[in-house]
């Protein structure tokens, strides 16, 4: 909220336990620009508990977004 993202869908998936840990897995979709994608990365890797990203995909909200002077 901070960084102007725009949070449209979060989907928990199945935690797997392991011998110390239990994976939390979710999926976050959201829109904004890429300057405030690096920023929410960046506050992850701030954060004082473990988290780790195994994949995220980016995309243009549509095809034109790539002529504009922000990419969405």
């Amino acid at each position: 909220k901070k960084i102007g993202l725009t949070l449209t869908r979060i989907e928990e998936g199945t935690d797997a336990k392991k011998d110390y840990y239990v994976e939390k897995p979710f999926s976050l979709t959201f829109k904004g620009v890429y300057v405030q994608m690096i920023a929410f990365m960046e506050r992850l890797s701030q954060l004082e508990k473990v988290i780790r990203v195994d994949e995220y995909t980016v995309k243009p909200r549509t095809p034109d977004s790539a002529k504009q002077k922000y990419v969405d």
